[in-house]
């Protein structure tokens, strides 16, 4: 399995992204109020949240600011 079809933690999102565990539960919290562009998408295993790596590098991607752009 290729490191992009892994799943991680949101602990392990969290430092990647260097946020703390705290804001991308809020992040997930905005998705489900309807903000889908918030967070990386993510799976739920039960109790337990995951997210696909790909996913997670596609939805950074898609943050990034060339420069002069605003968003």
């Amino acid at each position: 399995m290729s490191t992009a079809e892994r799943l991680a933690t949101p602990r392990q999102v969290a430092e990647w992204l260097q946020c703390s565990e705290r804001t991308l539960r809020r992040k997930r919290d905005r998705v489900r109020a309807g903000d889908n562009t918030a967070g990386p998408p993510w799976i739920e295993q039960g109790r337990s949240i995951r997210y696909s790596w790909l996913d997670v590098h596609r939805w950074a991607a898609g943050r990034r600011i060339r420069g002069g752009e605003h968003g």
